[in-house]
């Protein structure tokens, strides 16, 4: 049985607890947590799933591993409920977990899918807050395996997700399907769509209609012929697909999910998607290119690489001058890209590493992690080392600026390899910092261990982390526009929010005044207080009895000097605190 605890081994824990960290980023109290047992290198390609379950402010760390799905607060505390485990040893977590409301209840259900190989079969669950199992749920899939990734995404606009799946099985008979299920549990109408390998999984409205499109990495109908596809919510093809790949009369294939993005600001999401040559037993050739809504690729693609990379790009723009950028990692070749919107390197790039036979095997994970205004790329590694068989293997994350320059305090070494998944990037602790966090594998044991970092002095801002996680965001959307819900509970009776919560202000940062948005469920005494980075109160906003429900005020800070500011509600017995930042 697997268990979690709080070390690997007693000589992993004193290795740990030597290491001064005295520069940034700082290991967070309470980490690393491992979790021991008998799966070895069975955690996802994708990263950790952050979402604040609770809705109290602070984001819990969910991530899957062997048969077992664990949910950690953001002391590195499993929370009650927590492990969900299959009950068979067998049974194997395909995918990270996603988070969304699948039943339209205004709560948050954990979505996630675990196959067994030996026994040939899989099965898709969804799980409440507190571990347990949600109505209509385990489905059996009847199948052996199931897609690289899966999406959560309200398709039919009933305010409730439905949750998007490919299945593979090769034995006893062949299944190549793409599903859309409702929350409980029932197929939506219209699907499955058969004969089609499902690589990976984009969900946007890209033909500006006001429904949303499923657009599909893989390969499939006509003998494998077509690579890249979208469907209408009800399981009929967009005009203009599939597309097929092919260059010089040569097929190719697509290589991870798609993701989108809306170039020219006009509403209509274009479409990017790795894809490359094979030319087994050599090295496959690798491309990356942008369409457009209609299928059809947009002058300047595609981009060419010799690296192979295992998933899609992850989307960033620049916030100053509003073009795009495309960060690839390569488990394969050397290097790391950044190629632009032109369909160019960036100069700097790409970043050689300097092992041919190591990289990355989740997507990048971009934001302004130096503070500069621009942004920065984190790629995890799947390669180890040790200077000799005493010491433990040491892994690193790469972190690299728009230059293809390697940042301050980085490669981060950590004990274990940083593999598969990536980084994800959020403020887990509510104090406005950012923190990141990331899983590795311990080479000798198969243990996981997650991290936890605080990147001291930089504000976690959203906008400024446009791509902060694996697929995006906690749904796996892969879409850049993708805005996710902020999870605050209403009553249906009453309309009031089921919890007290503060929602970050606006504009952040701000010049001269602000916006600061809160709810109670409960009429009642509240405090809304502002405080410098001392610690020291500066102003009172409210003081004083509101009645329950949503309430909004703007702070105005016409006499008080630039810097950081921490703004905290205390009502019914809970305290939020959030930080904003003042720019004259």
């Amino acid at each position: 049985m697997i268990n979690s605890v709080k070390c690997c081994t007693m000589s992993l824990v004193a290795f740990l607890s030597s290491i001064a960290y005295s520069q940034e980023p700082i290991l967070m109290p309470g980490w690393p947590v491992a979790i021991t047992g008998e799966a070895t290198l069975s955690a996802p390609m994708q990263g950790l799933t952050l979402f604040d379950l609770n809705i109290d402010g602070y984001q819990e760390i969910l991530l899957s591993f062997g048969n077992k799905i664990h949910c950690f607060d953001y002391v590195g505390n499993e929370l009650p409920g927590w492990p969900y485990e299959t009950g068979n040893i067998l049974d194997n977590f395909v995918n990270s977990p996603v988070v969304g409301d699948i039943d339209g209840d205004n709560e948050p259900e954990i979505v996630c899918d675990w196959r067994n190989a030996w026994e040939r079969h899989s099965a898709l669950i969804a799980l409440h807050a507190d571990g347990s199992m949600c109505s209509g749920f385990p489905i059996d899939m009847a199948a052996n395996g199931s897609a690289r990734q899966l999406a959560l995404h309200d398709l039919d606009g009933d305010s409730a997700d439905e949750i998007i799946i490919g299945l593979y099985q090769h034995y006893p008979d062949t299944i190549r399907e793409l599903r859309v299920y409702r929350g409980n549990g029932e197929m939506l109408p219209g699907w499955p769509v058969e004969d089609i390998f499902v690589y990976g999984i984009a969900v946007g409205d890209i033909d500006n209609d006001s429904e949303p499109e499923i657009v599909v990495g893989g390969d499939g109908w006509a003998d494998r012929r077509y690579d890249l596809f979208a469907f209408k919510v009800d399981g009929t093809i967009v005009d203009g697909f599939p597309v097929e790949l092919t260059l010089q009369g040569e097929n190719l294939w697509s290589r991870g999910a798609p993701s989108l993005f809306d170039l020219e600001g006009d509403g209509f999401l274009e479409i990017a998607q790795v894809y490359y040559e094979s030319h087994w037993p050599d090295n496959a050739d690798y491309y990356f290119g942008v369409f457009d809504n209609h299928g059809q690729m947009i002058d300047n693609w595609p981009y060419f690489y010799s690296d192979e990379s295992m998933t899609g790009a992850a989307v960033s723009q620049n916030t100053s001058r509003g073009d795009y950028y495309f960060a690839i990692g390569t488990f394969w070749g050397g290097n790391y890209h950044l190629v632009s919107e032109a369909g160019s390197t960036v100069p700097g790039w790409p970043f050689d590493h300097g092992d041919y036979a190591a990289g990355s095997y989740d997507q990048a994970t971009i934001g302004d992690i130096d503070g500069d205004g621009f942004m920065d790329y984190l790629f995890n590694y799947n390669l180890a080392i040790r200077d000799s068989i005493s010491q433990p293997w040491m892994g690193r994350i790469w972190g690299l600026n728009q230059w293809g320059e390697v940042l301050e305090y980085f490669p981060l070494w950590v004990v274990g390899t940083t593999f598969p998944g990536g980084v994800s990037l959020s403020d887990i602790d509510n104090d406005g910092i950012v923190e990141m966090a990331f899983q590795a594998v311990y080479p000798d044991s198969g243990q996981q261990i997650v991290y936890v970092y605080k990147l001291t002095g930089i504000p976690y801002e959203p906008e400024r982390f446009p791509w902060p996680m694996s697929c995006h965001d906690p749904q796996h959307t892969n879409n850049l526009t993708f805005k996710p819900e902020t999870g605050i509970p209403y009553d249906d009776d009453t309309g009031l929010p089921k919890r007290a919560f503060l929602k970050g202000n606006y504009p952040n940062p701000f010049n001269a005044k602000t916006t600061i948005e809160f709810g109670i469920p409960k009429s009642g005494h509240v405090n809304l207080r502002i405080y410098n980075l001392l610690g020291q109160e500066v102003a009172t906003i409210v003081d004083g009895q509101l009645v329950a429900g949503d309430h909004s005020v703007i702070w105005d800070a016409s006499n008080y000097s630039s810097g950081i500011y921490f703004y905290r509600l205390t009502a019914g017995g809970k305290v939020i605190t959030k930080r904003m930042t003042l720019l004259k």
